[in-house]
């Protein structure tokens, strides 16, 4: 049977290690300000973690997107967010 938490290990030293839901977020470049619901297991968080996009690379192809129609993209809060130009 298919486990999907073997698929988000690390190995570390001489072992492997799982990495944690806030690793996985780090590495996808989401705010430290982004927090799945309190009480959502591991598992679960593990699932949507792997079916979201990286936050840089999302943000990266939408920045030209955007200047296209006239639209800048400003940080603010850690946060990429569109505003009018």
């Amino acid at each position: 049977k298919d486990r999907p938490q073997e698929r988000y290990q690390l190995y570390c030293g001489q072992q492997w290690r799982l990495l944690t839901p806030r690793e996985m977020l780090n590495l996808l470049g989401f705010p430290q300000s982004f927090d799945m619901p309190q009480g959502m297991p591991n598992l679960q968080q593990y699932a949507l973690i792997g079916n979201s996009l990286s936050c840089t690379v999302a943000a990266a192809l939408l920045r030209p997107i955007l200047a296209h129609y006239g639209k800048t993209v400003i940080k603010a809060n850690d946060v990429y967010t569109s505003a009018s130009g």
